[in-house]
């Protein structure tokens, strides 16, 4: 559910970035701009946890739980 939410979060945001393009509203473009660039970390982010699961396979499981709480 939560990524679904976060997909059709996401078109939204592109929608609106193409309605502030065809209106050439440069401070809306930059606002959302903010949302995209922010979400495009967050995929990183999520991608690098998942291929160290990948990697670590169960036995670095614990250890990758354990890192990642530790994370501020």
């Amino acid at each position: 559910m939560f990524i679904s939410m976060n997909v059709m979060f996401l078109s939204l945001i592109d929608k609106l970035v193409d309605v502030a393009a065809d209106e050439k509203d440069k401070a809306s473009q930059d606002f959302l701009w903010g949302f995209v660039r922010e979400q495009v970390e967050e995929e990183a982010t999520v991608q690098g946890i998942v291929d160290k699961i990948k990697l670590g396979g169960e036995a670095g499981l614990f250890y990758l739980d354990a890192q990642l709480g530790a994370r501020k």
